[in-house]
């Protein structure tokens, strides 16, 4: 103790002070204050950003104060002497010696929430606002009708001025938009903006791994309305469509058609191109969205929409569709979701790549339209024709987009030239498709058909045909369907609706002529007429004297007159011996039913007889 008390002596304050911080800080490390968490049971991670910079702020700040009083002087007067340093260099800085000294301990017992400003945070996730009116004005706020924070304060007041009084009076607008803002974001713009804008935005989705796909296993196919304006042979202005398939791997168009349309027989179209430009067919699927170009009952069969029966329960007519000829599965995406088809992107670089290039080119919004637009339009002397679009499309995409550098998912890959990409991952051998059997393959189907007196009669894209021949007439009145290809509508194929059995093909009708017609033409369709009808009577000629010397006629009578003196004839006779004796020329008797047959009196029976045609309804004693 003696030795203690020198040695304070000797340091005076300074000792003093470096003693009780040193206990101080001792036990602070060994016991926490009641209500504060154990320190150091906090990560450093969980703090903000501010929080951590308050924390680096303190530590470095203690340990320049610890090694500034370690100079010459009194304790006391080095530490004021810190402190207002401290404040010199940051005035906003409240600092004082114990600010210091609890700064201290907090560092000795890494207690790091000592160390950050708590100031204000008392009341954090408390509000002035009644649970009642927030309930009520987050009900009117989070509906898809858009209503403002400021029209929501106006109705939950008058709300809480009919029902909750003592809700009242209600907090600023910016209270209640501070609550919103403390909303999971995801939950406001769901119930404002509803479930597919939040399931663009904010949905978690699946990306696939597009370096294990080869080169022509999945085509990605879709229907683009293009960003150009071209002029038909009539001179109208109008803009064409684009069906294009992708490959999936590479990103190069594979195939593609332009149209001015969205019909089913473009995508046709535009897959004959691409078997017919890459050498090969899809080697496993067809991936595209579920538009009817697609989701048609010959192409691809009608998906979701399909249905097993029709209105009056027979089983609902379904031919063999293209996919299923071609051996590929057709997959359809998600409805309004665009990340799962790679073609969206890829015509998203055809028009930045190739359609600005175009003098008409629109954009694909009114805030991308060119201003000078209108005038280019009115002028009409830059404005391609549609056959011209087609050259300068045919050419860009298959030498300068395909042939663009690789941007897709695959960073092995990126800086390459897609064509590259396409040729370095065709690991499979192609498979070739003869043009006759791609033809077959690529044919489009009718609803089932009867074949009548002209024929087969239906309609090609909105025309009405008749495909006829003289060996039709077998299958008149049976069912059948016919495949056709719409580039070439000279003869059809026709199936057995029932068997999907090939029948024949059959041509266009002849049998056709307009008004005042060329009168040598019409002696030419009235010998076809006249053939068909004597073909048919020698062929019933052929069946009615098959294997006999004498006409039908004459048979049956003979036949009618053998049966008359026949077995058939002594048959009935034999039946009707038992009414007839021949022998004794009488008729047996007939048994009594009831009584003996002395008793029966026919004059009674007689009166009693027209007493009753008389009228005399009076049951009387002589029944």
């Amino acid at each position: 103790m003696e030795s203690q008390r020198r040695w304070y002596a000797q340091q005076g304050e300074k000792a003093e002070a470096t003693a009780l911080l040193a206990s101080a800080g001792q036990s602070a490390a060994d016991k926490p204050r009641p209500g504060r968490k154990a320190p150091g049971k906090k990560p450093l991670d969980e703090y903000t950003m501010a929080e951590r910079e308050q924390i680096a702020f303190w530590m470095n700040t203690v340990a320049e104060w610890r090694e500034f009083r370690q100079g010459t002087g009194k304790a006391a007067d080095l530490d004021e002497d810190f402190v207002e340093r401290l404040r010199a260099r940051y005035p906003d800085l409240q600092v004082s010696r114990g600010t210091l000294y609890r700064k201290w301990q907090a560092v000795r017992a890494d207690d790091w929430d000592a160390l950050v400003d708590n100031r204000g945070k008392a009341r954090k996730g408390q509000s002035s606002i009644h649970p009642a009116a927030w309930d009520i004005f987050c009900g009117l706020y989070l509906t898809q009708r858009q209503l403002s924070a400021e029209r929501c304060l106006e109705l939950t007041e008058e709300w809480a001025l009919q029902n909750r009084p003592e809700a009242l009076p209600l907090p600023s607008v910016q209270t209640f938009q501070r609550g919103v803002r403390a909303l999971p974001p995801e939950v406001v713009f769901y119930a404002r903006e509803g479930p597919r804008k939040w399931w663009a935005k904010y949905s978690p989705y699946i990306s696939r791994r597009y370096d294990e796909i080869e080169s022509n296993a999945i085509w990605v196919g879709d229907t683009y309305t293009m960003d150009i304006v071209t002029r038909t042979e009539s001179g109208q202005l109008h803009r064409m469509y684009l069906s294009a398939w992708v490959d999936a791997r590479s990103g190069i168009f594979v195939g593609w058609g332009m149209s001015d349309g969205t019909k089913s027989q473009n995508s046709v179209n535009a897959l004959r191109d691409a078997c017919e430009r890459q050498g090969t067919l899809p080697l496993m699927n067809l991936y595209n969205d579920n538009g009817r170009e697609y989701l048609t009952f010959d192409f691809g069969g009608l998906g979701h929409r399909a249905k097993k029966t029709t209105a009056n329960g027979e089983p609902k007519f379904q031919p063999l569709t293209i996919m299923e000829r071609m051996e590929v599965k057709m997959v359809n995406a998600i409805p309004k979701n665009s990340r799962a088809k790679i073609v969206e992107r890829s015509f998203r670089a055809l028009k930045d790549r190739l359609m600005r290039l175009f003098p008409t080119f629109t954009g694909g919004s009114p805030q991308e339209k060119p201003e000078d637009l209108k005038a280019i339009l009115k002028s009409g002397r830059q404005v391609p024709t549609d056959a011209e679009a087609r050259d300068i499309l045919d050419k860009l995409i298959q030498y300068d987009l395909n042939y663009s550098k690789y941007d897709g998912p695959v960073v092995a890959d990126k800086g390459k030239r897609k064509i590259d990409v396409y040729n370095e991952n065709c690991v499979r051998e192609k498979v070739p498709a003869d043009p006759g059997v791609l033809q077959l393959m690529l044919m489009r189907s009718t609803r089932p058909l009867k074949v009548g007196r002209a024929g087969i009669v239906t309609i090609i894209n909105g025309v009405p045909m008749k495909f006829w021949n003289e060996e039709i007439r077998h299958y008149m009145d049976q069912k059948v369907y016919i495949r056709y290809d719409p580039a070439d509508l000279s003869s059809v194929r026709m199936y057995a609706a029932d068997t999907d059995q090939y029948l024949m093909t059959v041509g266009r009708s002849p049998l056709e002529a307009s008004y005042g017609e060329d009168p040598e033409v019409l002696k030419e369709l009235l010998k076809v007429q006249r053939h068909s009808a004597r073909s048919i009577q020698k062929a019933v000629q052929v069946l009615r004297a098959a294997g006999r010397e004498v006409s039908p006629m004459e048979l049956a009578l003979d036949i009618a007159a053998r049966n008359a003196a026949g077995p058939v004839a002594k048959k009935n006779i034999r039946q009707t011996e038992i009414m007839y004796d021949r022998e004794t020329a009488t008729a047996p008797p007939l048994p009594m039913a009831v009584g003996d047959p002395g008793d029966l009196d026919i004059a009674r029976m007689n009166r009693n007889f027209m007493t009753w045609m008389e009228g005399d309804t009076d049951d009387g004693e002589d029944f």
